[in-house]
């Protein structure tokens, strides 16, 4: 239903995705492990692999990878200074691919930077705007919070209108979450919602979105798009960070990625930054690489 590239019938000659693969795992906690910084990587080399693939529509795809270099601190010093120096230079369409969701915080800064006038949407289970600190005043692991600091948390200012911010897919959420949510007036769908408009809806839920006068897309000057692979369900990326059943099936997320790059046609949003982001190489729950092979394939429908 969703296909972006076609005029009368033609298919367009596609356009080329930087991708950026950023192997940080800092930021995740117990989470991370070790294979968070592997799946850049690996899902380079699954898209390499097969090189005459095309979308899910048939429509061509072009890549080219960068590598950021480094550790820690040094690792995200190294990509604040890529994404600054590739937008100044006017590359409009960009994914960030990684294992470790905080760097979404990371890219919206840059992003910022370039255009103060962006939004911001996500696919997320979990809203990521947990408080930054606990009781005892110890910092919490980035991932938990990066949507609450773009926002404007404790000694971060804001970098984040949440009148540009729609989360799509949330299933776990803490009561101080759904607060700060709340609060902020923060647009979201519950999963159990989105699956709905999976069924026979998506038009719906795009005209909801697009038209939405608050949100008021066609005056973003930039996009920033998140897609935690945790939204989907288990089954199909056994190897994120936190698995659940209940969650979108591939074919789904491709449907709303699919919408996503409608809102940036019809917006006649300039400049697109991705995040393909929570994928990991674990060969004790994932033996068969799956979650690497479905974020392979979201990746080619986003540079489609």
């Amino acid at each position: 239903m969703f296909k972006t590239n076609k005029k009368d019938d033609t298919v367009e000659e596609s356009r080329e995705l930087l991708v950026v693969n950023m192997p940080y795992e800092d930021g995740g906690g117990f989470k991370s492990g070790g294979g968070a910084a592997g799946a850049p990587k690996a899902i380079e080399q699954e898209i390499k692999r097969w090189p005459w693939r095309q979308s899910e529509d048939g429509y061509p795809v072009k890549f080219r990878f960068i590598d950021i270099p480094g550790e820690g601190k040094n690792l995200l010093d190294n990509f604040s200074r890529v994404m600054s120096r590739r937008l100044n230079q006017n590359e409009k369409r960009i994914c960030v691919v990684g294992g470790d969701n905080s760097i979404s915080f990371h890219s919206a800064f840059e992003l910022w930077k370039y255009e103060p006038n962006y939004g911001l949407i996500l696919f997320d289970r979990h809203p990521d705007c947990a408080e930054a600190f606990t009781d005892q005043g110890e910092e919490k692991d980035p991932h938990a919070y990066w949507l609450a600091a773009l926002v404007g948390i404790g000694r971060m200012n804001p970098i984040l209108d949440p009148k540009k911010t729609v989360l799509l897919g949330i299933g776990d959420s803490e009561k101080n979450e759904e607060a700060f949510l709340k609060q902020h007036k923060i647009k979201n769908y519950k999963i159990s919602s989105l699956r709905n408009y999976t069924h026979v809806l998506i038009p719906a839920l795009y005209d909801e979105i697009l038209n939405n006068k608050v949100l008021n897309i066609k005056s973003w000057g930039a996009i920033h798009i998140v897609i935690d692979v945790d939204v989907m369900t288990a089954s199909e990326v056994p190897a994120t960070g936190v698995r659940r059943g209940g969650g979108l099936n591939s074919g789904e997320m491709i449907n709303f990625i699919k919408m996503v790059k409608l809102f940036i046609r019809e917006a006649g949003i300039k400049t697109e930054v991705w995040n393909l982001v929570e994928a990991r190489v674990d060969k004790e729950k994932d033996p068969g690489m799956i979650t690497i092979v479905n974020a392979a394939s979201l990746l080619y429908e986003i540079a489609a």
